[in-house]
């Protein structure tokens, strides 16, 4: 998600705002497991998707920043 008006719960638009840009080389890498994350997104991901949620956790500490 890259914009805030998708959202159509106020407290998720402020947890959205509070965000993280996610950064590029997290994105590339869960989007090498199948997903599509968009440049530009944040570190904002729905719990719904505990599999997401999971992997942006495993991705984050695996992977180096430059």
């Amino acid at each position: 998600m890259t914009k805030p008006g998708q959202l159509t719960n106020e407290y998720a638009r402020l947890l959205f705002h509070l965000s993280s840009p996610l950064p590029e080389t997290y994105r590339q890498n869960i989007n090498n497991y199948g997903y599509h994350l968009q440049s530009g997104a944040t570190l904002f991901f729905p719990g719904a998707h505990t599999d997401l949620v999971r992997l942006a956790f495993a991705v984050s500490s695996a992977t180096q920043l430059k």
